[in-house]
């Protein structure tokens, strides 16, 4: 399977992550399953949130633009078969 790399500069790492996750709405502590009104460490981390967020997002782009396509394609082909239209 392929892979999609992004470079960041040393150092900057931690920051963009911070930025990206509070974005997203990631929170350290999330509700206890186990314990109705008490909350626990969140038990994913802000870089796999950031992660699981940046993949599901290029998911949307792609469904879309693959919708769009396939809608444009179904529009043509359904203008090919009507034929010459003829308007007087």
């Amino acid at each position: 399977m392929a892979k999609i790399e992004f470079n960041i500069p040393d150092g900057k790492l931690s920051k963009y992550v911070g930025f990206l996750s509070r974005n997203w709405g990631y929170q350290d502590e999330v509700p206890d399953p186990e314990n109705e009104g008490e909350k626990i460490p969140n038990p994913q981390s802000k870089g796999d949130f950031v992660k699981e967020h940046i993949a599901d997002w290029i998911k949307a782009v792609l469904k879309a633009r693959i919708k769009y396509e396939a809608e444009a394609t179904a529009g043509e082909t359904a203008i090919e078969e009507e034929g010459t239209l003829e308007i007087t």
